[in-house]
C-alpha cells in the first residue's frame, strides 16, 4: 500500500540491464552492509529500511558547498513519516516484472543516437506501467530502441531491483564509484542510478 512517504524524492540505484536481473535481496543487502552504506534495520509501515552505515557519507557524494544531510529521523515523528525526514535505505525487489521509476520532474529523455528529445515519452511509459521492452523509433534519425535504452539522463529508470536512498533530492548527491563497484562485485551486474519520487 502506497503512503505519503512514497512521494519523497530518492536517489535510486538499479542494474543497468533492467529486463533481466540475477540480483536477490539478500545479496544486495549483504553488499550494502559489507561496504558500509547501511547500518541497523528498522520497520516503517511494515517495510524494512536501513539506517545510514559507517561509510554512508563516503559512498554517497553530496554536491555543493555545505549540504544539510540528516542522518537521524526528526525527533518524535511517527515511524512511517520519519523515513521522509532523514537519509535511509530501502531495498525493493526483485520484482516479477520490470518497473518504470518516473523522475521527480517531467524531463524528456533523448535519443541515444542523435540526442533528439523524446517529446511523447509520457504516453510511451503509460504512467509507470511500461516494462522498458516497448520499442521507440526516432523521427529524426530513424534509430529504433527499447524504452529503457533511451537516454533518461538520470531523471528516471527501469528495473526489477532497486536500492532507494531516501532523503536525497534530484542532483543533490551521486553514488560514489566505490558504491557502484561494490554492487557490481557482489551481484555480477553493472549498476546505474536515477532520481525518483515513486
Amino acid at each position: 500500500m502506497a503512503s505519503v512517504a512514497d512521494s519523497i524524492p530518492k536517489l535510486v540505484l538499479h542494474p543497468k540491464q533492467p529486463l533481466v536481473s540475477n540480483s536477490d535481496r539478500a545479496g544486495v543487502v549483504d553488499a550494502l552492509r559489507s561496504c558500509g552504506l547501511i547500518g541497523a534495520d528498522f520497520q516503517a509501515g511494515g517495510v524494512t529500511h536501513y539506517r545510514p552505515g559507517e561509510h554512508f557519507l563516503d559512498l554517497v557524494v553530496f554536491l555543493g558547498c555545505s549540504p544539510a544531510v540528516a542522518l537521524e529521523p526528526t525527533a518524535g515523528a511517527e515511524p512511517v513519516a520519519a523515513v521522509a525526514t532523514f537519509c535511509n535505505v530501502r531495498v525493493d525487489g526483485p520484482l516479477a516484472q520490470t518497473r518504470f521509476r518516473p523522475g521527480v520532474a517531467a524531463v524528456a529523455p533523448r535519443c541515444p543516437s542523435c540526442r533528439a528529445s523524446v517529446d511523447d515519452w509520457q504516453r510511451l511509459v503509460h504512467n509507470g506501467r511500461a516494462s522498458g521492452e516497448e520499442r521507440w523509433r526516432c523521427s529524426q534519425c530513424e534509430t529504433a530502441v527499447a524504452l529503457h535504452a533511451l537516454n533518461w539522463r538520470h531523471n528516471a529508470g527501469f528495473g526489477r531491483m532497486f536500492v532507494d536512498i531516501w532523503g536525497i533530492h534530484p542532483h543533490e548527491a551521486v553514488p560514489a564509484d566505490a558504491l557502484m563497484t561494490c554492487l557490481h562485485e557482489h551481484t555480477d551486474e553493472q549498476w546505474t542510478y536515477c532520481y525518483s519520487a515513486a
